[in-house]
């Protein structure tokens, strides 16, 4: 009877044995998972702040660019970026007096149609060019 007490004893120890051993595993397991959550965590991490740098540059560039072209047009680079601004102004003035043309032109046969009586027997002709 000793014996078979000895060897219960024995069984239960190497259940207690197995117990320990599986929980020991499971917690070492649960660990293993719980640094490798956090080093995917430390990666994603890394790699939105690199894109966000990365970002931030390209935006900065972009910025600096911006601002060295108003600076150019500030300084009086004309409008077809040749920086003459003595022709550009030459030529706004030619297109002024065209337009002014233009409308003298307009004018007078707006005048020459208000003092000619209306007769309507020429409709078929050309008309004219405004």
């Amino acid at each position: 009877m000793k014996t078979d007490a000895l060897k219960a004893q024995a069984e239960g120890a190497e259940e207690v044995d197995q117990d320990e051993y599986i929980n020991r595993v499971k917690q070492s397991l649960n660990a293993k998972k719980e640094i490798d959550d956090q080093i995917a965590l430390d990666r994603l991490k890394q790699k939105r702040l690199k894109r966000k740098r990365q970002r931030d540059e390209i935006n900065k560039q972009k910025k600096l660019s911006r601002l060295e072209a108003n600076e150019e047009f500030e300084e009086g680079e004309g409008e077809d970026g040749d920086n003459n601004d003595e022709e550009d102004g030459k030529e706004d003035l030619e297109e002024q007096e065209h337009r002014r043309d233009l409308n003298k032109k307009k004018f007078k046969r707006s005048k020459k149609i208000e003092e000619e009586p209306e007769d309507h027997s020429d409709d078929e002709s050309e008309p004219e060019d405004l």
